[in-house]
């Protein structure tokens, strides 16, 4: 059956071009979804009842029935068999079109406007505001719809599978309607009138959403965080379809992995420039270790801050030379004033016993090394030097520190951009800095999926069926507390469209980055990638990545409104898959770049080095990232592979602390003339990236 739909956008923003139309594109998706159902125009008029009214008109009153093609540009035009409007059936001051639709339809269809409501009211009280209305005019079906993307694919999913015998039946042809009516009743034909609208109202399938802000979408600039924001392209699969309707082959393009790691990287820099509290003041303790500095930090003290001796000895005169003098006193550093005034001033002929780090006394200018020295005598109890004999001569300034020769006052000390690390953490307390502002670390939630999953502590015998140990949460857990990132931890999600859809919410209202793993292959019960795009409204940037391990990698945005919090308002989203080496690699490749991009770093990627391979390695046909461990002899490492390379296998991660960079067999066979068997031989150097320590 051969439906034309005309769609109408009510909105003042976006007739006057100051907002973009996500529901139009979003309502032409789900049209053509529809067998030989055609969208024929799509216009945008203000909220205006006369504006409203006439660009129904235009679409229901023809002078012309039989043509199949709609051109208002030209003046002349066919009817549509179906008008959709979108917007302005709230609450709001200007959400005028029921009253503008209410006036020219010759029938209202109560019956559709009810299965809608009871379709969003099964879920929410707060779809009692909305105020739809369709109805008949002339031989065309009108109906209003929510101006959200989200509201209006739901309402109109609602009816959707009454909307054709309806539309057959207003055509008011002379067998309208029978087809339908001899499928509705085994076979047997009866009346058209024992058809009623409520018939057609218990035939509506509710689809189960969560209705935020369904009730009044007209104002576009009204949508909150959890309103959907469909892209013009939809790819993942409809939510809650059969599984015979699924796609075989999976709708997202496989893109090579450094095309994916810079979308990563450009939007992990995006979320932390539109991050209100991007920087933040820590004091200056052991809590500081990890974060980079937001800006420069300048020395606000000499170091150091009095003259003071390098090594123990004594101070002297450098002009007096070698020689015996006697021992005038002893300066250590517990005795050290910062004008010095309490020191006894240094005479020509004699000597000052002093101590590492002690104050040099007035008027000497060099320190002699204990060392370098010899006692002649004592005093009569033995207890302190009298006369010691110099053995050597030295120069001015010889084994002194000059005020500020470490450090000067007002200089540079560190530069934004710098992580803390132990050693700038000395540098900072040396010179009594207390305070410095850092950018602040995302935080970061983790959720796993999966029906057979059991957290990893737990008994295992009360569960009936078979059951998996969920490691890939405390993995992720430790790797990131590791690296230095708070961690929100929201558990075990079931494999249902309502425990996904609430844990990556709860993800959102407590995190800058949410991190799942599993449900994201193309199975059935995958369900990260239509909750993110179809039900969140996340833009997915990428949904399958030509690499091993780690193909099904999905990695989204969304915009959110900023919230008291201090959350970013961009949303990362990193759906991994399930297999848990797949989840560590992965996060080495594309979490923990971002992170580190978000949290200020300079260089966000990994360290990579050359190594040479201690063996043989078939490669795969897509880029690798192999699991080594590198062991350095003869001025280089030696990568050694870390057994059977299966996703599933943990104990390949084990003793890895590199991950090598291989090619895919076909891009290796083709730059390498001599050799085509497929391996890349013991010795041939390959680039790796530097995850763990070495022994």
């Amino acid at each position: 059956m051969n439906v034309r739909v005309g769609i109408i956008i009510v909105s003042d923003r976006v007739s006057a071009g100051t907002a973009k139309d996500k529901t139009g594109p979003s309502l032409v998706d789900l049209i053509h979804q529809q067998n030989d159902w055609n969208v024929v125009t799509c216009v945008t008029v203000a909220d205006d009842v006369e504006m409203i009214q006439k660009a129904i008109c235009v679409m229901t009153d023809s002078v012309d029935q039989d043509q199949s093609n709609l051109d208002l540009s030209h003046g002349h035009h066919a009817t549509v068999d179906l008008v959709l409007t979108a917007g302005g059936t709230g609450f709001g001051v200007r959400d005028v079109t029921p009253e503008a639709v209410r006036g020219i339809l010759l029938k209202e269809a109560s019956g559709l406007t009810t299965a809608m409501l009871v379709s969003s009211l099964a879920i929410t009280n707060m779809a009692a505001l909305s105020r739809p209305i369709c109805g008949i005019r002339n031989r065309s079906i009108i109906i209003t719809l929510p101006g959200s993307p989200k509201g209006a694919i739901e309402n109109l999913t609602a009816i959707i599978k009454t909307l054709p015998h309806a539309i057959d039946l207003a055509r008011g042809e002379p067998s309208a309607g029978e087809t339908v009516h001899i499928a509705m009743h085994g076979g047997h034909q009866i009346a058209t009138h024992d058809i009623n609208e409520s018939n057609l109202a218990e035939k509506v399938d509710p689809i189960r959403h969560d209705h935020f802000k369904h009730h009044n979408c007209s104002r576009f600039d009204h949508l909150t965080p959890h309103a959907q924001t469909c892209s013009k392209d939809l790819k993942s699969n409809i939510i809650n379809q059969p599984v015979t309707h699924r796609a075989r082959i999976s709708p997202f393009e496989m893109i090579p992995f450094e095309t994916a790691l810079d979308l990563v990287l450009n939007n992990a820099s995006s979320a932390a420039n539109m991050n209100k509290q991007l920087v933040m003041t820590r004091p200056v303790n052991t809590d500081s270790i990890g974060y980079v500095l937001a800006e420069d930090v300048m020395a606000n003290e000499n170091v150091p801050m009095y003259r003071a001796s390098i090594v123990d000895g004594y101070a002297v005169m450098a002009a007096d030379g070698p020689g015996e003098y006697p021992v005038i006193g002893s300066t250590t550093a517990s005795q050290t004033t910062l004008s010095g005034s309490g020191l006894t001033p240094l005479k020509r002929g004699t000597v000052s016993r002093i101590t590492t780090g002690a104050e040099i006394p007035p008027n000497a200018d060099a320190v002699v090394m204990v060392e370098c020295t010899e006692l002649i005598s004592m005093t009569e109890d033995s207890k302190e030097e009298k006369i010691v004999k110099l053995l050597q001569g030295v120069q001015i300034g010889q084994d002194i520190r000059e005020i500020g020769s470490d450090i000067i006052k007002g200089s540079c000390i560190l530069s934004k951009g710098c992580r803390i690390m132990c050693g700038e953490l000395g540098v900072l307390t040396s010179c009594g800095i207390q305070h410095i502002k850092v950018y602040r670390r995302p935080v970061v939630s983790i959720m796993s999926s999966g029906n057979e999953l059991i957290d990893a502590e737990a008994d295992g015998t009360e569960k009936a069926a078979g059951y998996v140990r969920d490691s890939n949460r405390p993995t992720l857990h430790a790797l990131l507390k590791h690296h230095g990132f708070d961690v929100v931890d929201l558990g075990i999600a079931c494999d249902t469209h309502d425990g996904l859809a609430t844990c990556l919410r709860q993800g959102m209202d407590q995190s800058d980055v949410i991190v799942s793993t599993g449900g994201v292959s193309m199975g059935e019960m995958d369900l990260l990638k239509p909750i993110l795009e179809r039900d969140l409204g996340a833009d997915v940037l990428f949904g399958r990545v030509a690499l091993k391990p780690g193909k099904p990698t999905t990695f989204a945005v969304l915009d959110v409104p900023q919230s008291t919090r201090t959350c970013s308002s961009r949303r990362l989203f990193f759906a991994l898959p399930g297999n848990p080496v797949s989840t560590m690699v992965t996060f080495y490749l594309f979490v923990l770049p971002a992170l580190r991009k978000m949290a200020g770093y300079a260089s966000p990627n990994l360290p990579r080095i050359k190594v040479k391979l201690g063996h043989d390695i078939h490669l795969d046909p897509r880029p690798e990232f192999f699991r080594a461990k590198l062991e350095h002899s003869e001025g280089m490492f030696t990568a050694f592979g870390t057994g059977i390379q299966r996703s599933s296998r943990m104990q390949s991660m084990t003793c890895a602390n590199a991950l090598l960079v291989l090619p895919a067999l076909s891009d290796f066979i083709a730059a390498s003339a001599s050799n085509t068997d497929g391996n890349i031989k013991a010795g041939s150097v390959v680039e790796a990236i530097i995850i763990g320590d070495f022994e």
